[in-house]
């Protein structure tokens, strides 16, 4: 796996997301998330299914993810992806750069020097779990 290879919990739909939560404590959620929002979760997730089984689904909801909410990634030339946004690490080893359009992009071909495609990796969990977890209890 590359270094910045994204993980699991990145790809990970919410359904999984959430059963994952209730399973025994999962070193990849404690690095994701830090001890105390990893125990805060797994509280929050327990409510919601605890009120979902008592009560019928009150709705749909769509999140739309603003910037600091998404994730992007560098689509590498061995078809890996790299993620870039928001990935400090890269951010500050030359990743905003990788950021830039080329003055003659364009739609459905966004490609960074010749070579990498900028694409969408998902809803950043860090930013969205807490409210998908309490939107999943309405």
């Amino acid at each position: 796996m590359h270094r910045n290879e994204p993980g699991e919990i990145t790809a990970m739909d919410w359904d999984l997301f959430e059963k994952r939560l209730h399973s025994s404590v999962e070193k990849a959620f404690v690095d994701y998330f830090g001890k105390e929002e990893y125990d805060w979760l797994q509280k929050l997730s327990a409510h919601s299914r605890k009120v979902s089984e008592q009560l019928p689904a009150s709705g749909n909801v769509v999140i739309v993810p603003g910037i600091m909410g998404s994730d992007l990634a560098v689509k590498r030339d061995d078809g890996g992806i790299e993620p870039l946004w928001i990935d400090f690490p890269s951010l500050v080893t030359g990743g905003v750069d990788m950021l830039a359009l080329p003055s003659d992009v364009v739609a459905d071909t966004c490609r960074n020097n010749g070579t990498s495609a900028i694409i969408p990796i998902g809803v950043n969990k860090r930013i969205y779990a807490r409210v998908v977890l309490r939107l999943r209890a309405s």
